[in-house]
C-alpha cells in the first residue's frame, strides 16, 4: 500500500496540491458565501486553515481573521 502524502511531509507541496483545483476551491467559497451571506463579524478564525487559502475570502466577512494551524510548514507558507 502506498503511503498517503501528508501536508507536513517535506516532499509534499500542499500549495501545488491546490493547483488545477479551482472547481473545489470555488465550491468551498460558494458554500461559505451562501452560509454566511448576511454575516459580518468583528473576528473570525480559520481553524486548520493550512496556508490560509480561505483566509483572504474570510476577510470579506470579518474585520480580523486569525489563521489557526498546527503545522509550522503551513504557517511559514502563509506568512
Amino acid at each position: 500500500m502506498a503511503a498517503v502524502a501528508h501536508y507536513d511531509d517535506p516532499q509534499f507541496s500542499y500549495v501545488s496540491y491546490w493547483h488545477g483545483r479551482d472547481y473545489e476551491h470555488s465550491s468551498e467559497v460558494m458554500a461559505l458565501s451562501k452560509l454566511l451571506s448576511d454575516t459580518h463579524v468583528s473576528a473570525a478564525a480559520d481553524i486548520g486553515g493550512g496556508y490560509g487559502r480561505l483566509s483572504e475570502w474570510l476577510q470579506t466577512k470579518a474585520d480580523t481573521v486569525t489563521l489557526v494551524e498546527p503545522s509550522q510548514k503551513q504557517l511559514d507558507i502563509a506568512a
